[in-house]
């Protein structure tokens, strides 16, 4: 009785969990948003002059994101639904080499940090903040 009662409790359970679509956990998604991404544009046109078309953003199956930015290298974590479209970057670090552009660096670091989704459309992925575009980067040609 005891076994049959806990079975009943454990379906029951189940069944109340189900949503209809499938639940993503972190590091889990199609194919395309796990590449290589070459940054096209920033919404932010103070930023964008200073940028240059080797500022790249590797988004990882593994949950750990990277790039290269103007001087240097960043590496860090995200957190991805591809059901939600939700992208979330955290302890994002970078290396430290003497640039004159250092401050438009931490301030690309600082909009990654403040994005919370993602759309993609073909070969391009586009990051919001609070609804407002942000970045758009091309998937980067495969060697």
């Amino acid at each position: 009785m005891r076994k049959l009662s806990g079975m009943i409790i454990c379906c029951i359970s189940l069944g109340a969990c189900q949503t209809g679509r499938p639940v993503l956990t972190q590091g889990t998604a199609g194919p395309s948003v796990y590449t290589r991404w070459v940054l096209k544009s920033l919404e932010d046109t103070a930023l964008q002059r200073q940028w240059r078309s080797t500022t790249v953003l590797v988004i990882g199956r593994d949950s750990l994101t990277s790039g290269h930015i103007i001087c240097n290298t960043f590496n860090g974590h995200c957190t991805i639904d591809t059901v939600a479209y939700t992208l979330q970057f955290s302890r994002l670090a970078s290396t430290w080499k003497a640039c004159r552009e250092s401050r438009a660096e931490a301030a690309y670091l600082d909009m990654l940090r403040s994005i919370d989704r993602y759309e993609q459309q073909g070969q391009q992925l586009f990051l919001y903040s609070k609804g407002k575009k942000q970045a758009i980067y091309n998937e980067a040609k495969r060697h």
